[in-house]
């Protein structure tokens, strides 16, 4: 059995480390391990802030050394709802792989009562049975209890006397629904690494359903709800390859994947120069990605963000042209957004492309700004087919010298990394993380790569490949769900 086969299908929230001693070793020669125990020693010389803190920090610290110390195999960790009735709780469950250590392992809880009976004083200890199988209940304060019990060769550790009877119930009863047969966890767990040192999944709709009490009180949490009820699940995962840490996210939509793939990644990446450090494409109109730039900076409010906006639009309307209709309602799709930073320049430019559809009426315009006094505020140039827009001309030179192939393309120094994301998709993003580390003096030990791709639709599906972090790449993938679904004619 794993650790899937002990919890109910309905089971929101399930971390697993498969092999803990494997993972360990292999963490331990990443430099992030060294980063991260520097900052716990940082934490803990500064100590607690609270009384509760503090407790909660200790029992902590018992339990996951405990983890580290007993585990021969796998350890997981699930939240399998939220109590609501005395006292607002998490029901959560912990369960370690002990192998032959048992002897240890009870040894190991009776040091965990003792901590308890330190940091909890009023902690009662009772010996319970449910289902033929004996555990013993912790009764902390009233209405928090942690309850103990030893199934086979896992110790399991509950939080609530509910979520351990769900676990005893699908110990002995394999006729259950479990975790292990939910489609949407299935589902998920095919899309990551086999091979992950961690993963974790989230089943959306649980998820959901467990939060639906605390709406009503905490209206903030609606932004989070709305894009989460458009999904089946999340997934996150990590891989500790020699000093290098990649993460996978992978963001399911319920629709089913049906639609054709795009295949339009590298058609991006042979047309830019090896110079750009990040560069995204999507199947929207210029247009529309133009309008959402606007849109962000006013809702941010940033001064100086507003005052060049100000600027931009002024020298286009100067020669009573509007940008967005006159130049970008020139373009077709997909619609493509690189950074150009050439090694060792200090000087960013961005350049805005798409595939030219109106050329006659882009020339009207264009002729009309070749007559006027007054520059537009972007250089453009036509290369095959595809009209770029930047206000370097550098970088349109450099588009220029790679479409004539006197210029290296980005595609030619790409990382094998990258080509953990699918070359399909409906929005596809880039980003050489090591370049724009070590353009602002950052030393980055190997070059780390974030990629990400939305494919099979419309925000069916979305993958990422990130050193940087997995909050990160499913915050992308919330916003590119959120957005209302197309009427098709």
């Amino acid at each position: 059995m794993s650790g899937a086969d002990f919890l109910p299908a309905t089971t929101p929230i399930f971390a697993q480390v498969s092999n803990v001693t494997a993972t360990t070793a292999r963490w331990a020669q990443t430099p992030a391990a060294a980063a991260v125990a520097k900052l716990r020693e940082s934490s803990s010389a500064k100590g607690a802030g609270g009384l509760m803190t503090k407790r909660w920090s200790n029992l902590l610290d018992v339990v996951v050394g405990g983890a580290a110390q007993l585990a021969d195999g796998e350890v997981f960790m699930a939240l399998t709802g939220l109590q609501t009735s005395p006292r607002i709780a998490p029901q959560l469950v912990v369960g370690i792989q002990f192998g032959a250590r048992g002897s240890q392992t009870r040894e190991w809880v009776g040091q965990l009562k003792r901590q308890l009976k330190r940091e909890f004083p009023a902690t009662e200890f009772s010996d319970q049975r449910y289902f033929k199988t004996d555990y013993q209940q912790w009764r902390l304060e009233p209405g928090l209890e942690i309850c103990v019990a030893m199934l086979g060769d896992r110790l399991i550790l509950a939080l609530g006397v509910a979520p351990m009877m769900e676990v005893i119930d699908r110990y002995r009863d394999s006729s259950r629904e479990t975790l292990t047969r939910s489609g949407p966890f299935r589902a998920m767990r095919a899309r990551l690494p086999e091979r992950a040192d961690w993963m974790l999944v989230a089943q959306t709709g649980p998820l959901t359903r467990a939060l639906d009490p605390f709406l009503q009180w905490m209206p903030q949490l609606q932004t989070l709800a709305k894009p989460l009820a458009q999904l089946d699940a999340i997934g996150a995962a990590q891989v500790f390859d020699g000093n290098q840490i990649w993460d996978s996210v992978t963001v399911a939509h319920k629709v089913p994947a049906n639609q054709p793939l795009s295949h339009f990644k590298p058609a991006l990446l042979e047309r830019l120069p090896a110079s750009c450090v990040t560069c995204a494409m999507a199947d929207v109109p210029a247009g529309e990605v133009y309008n959402f730039i606007i849109r962000t900076a006013l809702a941010l409010g940033h001064r100086e963000w507003m005052k060049v906006l100000t600027l931009f639009e002024t020298g286009w309307t100067v020669q009573q042209t509007d940008f967005a209709h006159d130049v970008l309602g020139t373009l077709g799709t997909p619609t493509a957004v690189a950074l150009d930073w050439p090694e060792g320049q200090r000087r960013l430019a961005v350049l805005f492309g798409a595939p030219l559809q109106k050329p006659g009426h882009l020339a009207d315009v264009m002729r009309r700004f070749n007559n006027a006094q007054q520059l537009p505020p972007l250089r453009w140039r036509v290369v095959n087919g595809w009209l770029w827009l930047s206000s370097s001309t550098e970088s349109l030179d450099r588009i220029s010298q790679t479409a004539q192939g006197t210029a290296p393309a980005l595609r030619a120094g790409m990382q094998g990394q990258a080509a953990l994301a699918t070359n399909g998709g409906w929005w596809w993003f880039f980003a050489d993380t090591a370049r724009l580390t070590a353009t602002f003096g950052i030393s980055a030990a190997k070059q780390p790569l974030l990629t990400s791709v939305v494919r099979r639709g419309r925000f069916d599906e979305a993958t990422a490949v990130s050193p940087l972090g997995s909050i990160v790449s499913a915050w992308l993938a919330f916003e590119a769900t959120d957005r209302p679904p197309e009427v098709k004619k």
